[in-house]
């Protein structure tokens, strides 16, 4: 029985999620946003960058506690765009089984003055707008399709 590990790994400018097995084998992916392009570059063990050049600005990066989901936090622009990792982790309870699949760009999540404060707990997501004082808080687990949330504070 091959032991599966599901690693992540986060850093200034890079975010890593990816699952390794304990043999030779291994899959990683990392999520680099530019901080001189509005672009987020995915890098994947065997497989040609992906280029994402959706943004409004160079963007800093957060990482859902699951490892699913990635935040692009774009501050003067006032808004979050979102993509999913293509990371999932199912749970049996007794284990998991963590699934690497094709990352997807998804685009614009909420917008608001001057995101600044964002943070992430469990299923829940928070910017504090220091333009207005407001806070967008956000239940992802609530929508069908999460990524159509687009919610403005």
């Amino acid at each position: 029985m091959k032991k599966k590990i599901l690693a992540f790994g986060v850093s200034n400018r890079a975010l890593m999620a990816g699952v390794a097995s304990a043999s030779a084998d291994e899959a990683w992916r990392y999520f680099i946003g530019d901080h001189e392009k509005a672009q987020i570059i995915v890098f994947e063990q065997g497989n040609d960058p992906i280029v994402w050049d959706q943004l409004a600005e160079p963007a800093r990066l957060h990482l859902s506690e699951d490892g699913e989901l990635l935040f692009a936090v774009q501050r003067s622009k006032g808004r979050v765009d979102v993509a999913e990792t293509g990371l999932h982790v199912e749970d049996h309870g007794d284990h998991s089984d963590p699934h690497l699949e094709a990352p997807a760009w998804q685009g614009l999540f909420l917008t608001g003055a001057r995101p600044t404060h964002f943070v992430l707990h469990g299923d829940e997501v928070a910017a504090f707008m220091v333009g207005t004082g407001s806070v967008a808080k956000v239940v992802v687990s609530a929508f069908d399709d999460a990524f159509e949330v687009n919610y403005t504070v």
